[in-house]
Order: C-alpha cells, then structure tokens, then sequence
C-alpha cells in the first residue's frame, strides 16, 4: 500500500488478487488507476480507517465488487503492535477466513488452501521475524510440515517465547547443561523436558546430553 492504504494500484498494471485478507489499515482499501485493470476476487476487507473516503473504489469499482470482496471480519485470533506478545494472525475455528468461499487456482503451480488469508492452521511466521524477536507476537506450539523427522533420543533441542520466558524442549531422555561462553564449563539445568528459563538474564548457551 501507500500512505496507509491496502492497495494503490498505479498506471497499466493488471494485477489480481485472490483469496486474501486485508485489514487494520489506516487508509483506504483499494485505490485505481484509470489505465489499470486489477483483478480483486474472494477477499476480506475490515476495519479500514479511511473506507469511503475519497479515492477508495471498493464496491464501486467493476474490479473490485463488493459481492467476491466484500467487508467482513475475518476473524483472526488477535491483533496487536505493542510489545505483549498479543498478535495472533491464526484465523479463530469457524471465523470467515476459514469458512469464505475460495478462488480455486487456474495454475497447477499453485495449491489449494482451506482458508483466505496467509494463515490457516500454522503460524509459519514464528520463530524467525522481528515480530518474535521484539515480542510483539504470540509464540504457540505448531505443527511442522512434510515429512515426519527422525528423533533420536535425547535430541532436538527447541526454544520458544512464553511471556518473558524461554520455554527449552526436548526429545527423549536428556539432561539440559548451560554455560556462560560457548566454550565454558556446562552445568545441570534440568533432566526433564520442558525447562524455563527467563529471558532478560546473562547470555547462556544450552545443550543436552
């Protein structure tokens, strides 16, 4: 977007957009060039701070009908850009991004979903943007994708955030050593999975054995 709108389609561009959720602008949701023609189908638009206002050609576009884009709560789990681990982008069981109806893919290339949106039943976010790192979003236990891995007794070593915690987990019979320095004398922590340890403490380095 630009200047807080969703969507500032600019000259001779013929973009489509299907099956996605667009909420909590500032702006105005869909904005079009004359010599453009977009293609906007089966999507979720709520909560826009400027909907209506001048320029936003939702609903009264042809590219952009109300009736295959229409304003609904996609009901996600929570939303939240403070520092209390409340965003939540999972859409809530039977909340209109799972149950919408869904533009199937023309192109073998791309696969079907059960939900619009980026999200269905796994946060694949987590754990590797600024959005965990900061706290801002919720850490939660998800499923992994593909093949099941091999776990090998006492392995697999996994952090996640809760709260002001870091939660370590792990596979099998182990016990958890910590040390100052990478290269430092490892003591006990603990001999059973999961182990807590807070966040704003020294640096500590973690392994089992």
């Amino acid at each position: 977007g630009s200047g807080n709108d969703a969507h500032n389609i600019r000259r001779a561009n013929f973009c489509r957009w299907y099956n996605s959720v667009f909420t909590e602008f500032q702006g105005r949701r869909v904005r079009i060039d004359g010599t453009s023609q977009p293609d906007f189908s089966n999507n979720l638009f709520w909560n826009f701070a400027a909907a209506g206002a001048s320029g936003d050609v939702w609903g009264t576009s042809p590219h952009v009908p109300s009736a295959l884009n229409p304003a609904l709560d996609p009901g996600l789990s929570s939303i939240g850009r403070a520092l209390d681990y409340r965003l939540d982008p999972l859409p809530v069981p039977g909340g209109n991004a799972l149950t919408f109806p869904r533009k199937a893919p023309a192109d073998a290339f791309f696969g079907a979903t059960d939900y619009v949106g980026a999200f269905g039943s796994e946060n694949w976010a987590q754990d590797w943007t600024a959005l965990s790192s900061e706290g801002v979003m919720i850490a939660r236990a998800f499923r992994t994708s593909g093949p099941a891995p091999v776990v090998v007794p006492g392995s697999n070593l996994r952090a996640t955030m809760n709260g002001s915690k870091v939660v370590l987990t792990w596979d099998g019979n182990a016990t958890l050593e910590a040390a100052a320095d990478l290269d430092g004398s490892f003591s006990a922590v603990g001999n059973a999975s999961p182990v807590e340890v807070d966040a704003s403490g020294d640096r500590r380095f973690f392994r089992i054995r």
